[in-house]
């Protein structure tokens, strides 16, 4: 997505819906996170009564978990030469936060919506640590392999775990580590785990981290 039409999409998306700031703050660190004003009215638009997961406009909302996991990130110390990939990012606050404390990040997500909001916020916080590029799950293209995969309330959907779980097998370097960060009320997560247990665990280089919501 080029800026030119970044810029033309973020004229749109005044225009339907608004768009207004968020200060969030991280271990002293305050980012501007640019959100929908008009979060019903983009809801109302886009609800599918058919398939209500299918295109409910999940990104446009800061979840609880993306500053959890915003917090672990930014106790973890940036090294030289190794990159992060943020998963189904929405409007990319994990993902932002990491990058304003030193990380290289690539901030993906499957709507270009979403990703719109994360290039205006990365730009009102003079972010340079970071690219983005949609991703999609089912059909991921990727050139390379990271050495952290993160991720906040992306094992929401069962029909996606298979193909997200295939995802990580692809994008992750052999020593890699996966940041979650996910509600614990909800039991996807748990299928998730039973899923990939038999190749993420503490005796093998390649790690997954779970972090719940507290409540």
């Amino acid at each position: 997505m080029n800026g030119l039409a970044t810029k033309d999409k973020l004229r749109e998306i005044e225009k339907r819906f608004g768009i207004e700031t968020t200060p969030v703050t991280v271990r002293g660190k305050t980012l501007q996170i640019a959100q929908v004003r008009d979060i019903e009215r983009l809801v109302e638009k886009q609800f599918s009564r058919e398939d209500p997961l299918a295109d409910f406009p999940f990104w446009a909302r800061i979840w609880e978990a993306s500053i959890i996991l915003a917090d672990q990130l930014a106790q973890l110390e940036p090294v030289d030469g190794k990159e992060m990939l943020e998963i189904g990012a929405g409007i990319g606050l994990s993902g932002l936060f990491a990058a304003a404390f030193g990380h290289n990040v690539a901030i993906t997500d499957y709507d270009q919506d979403a990703l719109c909001f994360a290039m205006l916020s990365a730009e009102i916080n003079g972010l340079d640590k970071v690219r983005f590029q949609t991703l999609d799950w089912c059909a991921p293209v990727l050139y390379k392999k990271y050495h952290y995969i993160i991720g906040s309330e992306v094992l929401f959907n069962e029909k996606l775990l298979l193909p997200l779980y295939e995802l990580l097998q692809k994008a992750l370097a052999p020593d890699g580590i996966v940041f979650f960060a996910h509600d614990k009320s909800r039991m996807s997560p748990c299928r998730f785990f039973d899923l990939a247990q038999k190749d993420f665990n503490p005796s093998l280089p390649q790690k997954l981290i779970f972090t719940s919501k507290l409540s």
